[in-house]
């Protein structure tokens, strides 16, 4: 699927600073830009709980690590051949 070539290293919307360690946070447009599928499947991901994400204000917000996360498992959920 080549999931693990997407760079998480591009500037995300939002940013906040717990304690010392800097959380980057993503948008729902920029998680379908890396995982390449549609924004129903990005949010059906996040209101399942198989990718993490905040709701903040009726919009996803989901952290950097989160989706790095969903993406090294991937190899994992891969479906079985029907």
């Amino acid at each position: 699927m080549g999931l693990c070539c997407f760079g998480l290293n591009a500037p995300a919307r939002s940013r906040r600073r717990l304690g010392e360690m800097a959380v980057e946070y993503l948008t729902t447009h920029q998680v379908v830009e890396r995982l390449h599928v549609r924004m129903p499947m990005v949010v059906r991901l996040l209101a399942s709980g198989k990718l993490s994400g905040t709701k903040v204000n009726n919009w996803w917000q989901v952290p950097a690590a989160a989706l790095k996360e969903y993406i090294l498992a991937a190899p994992a959920r891969r479906r079985e051949p029907r």
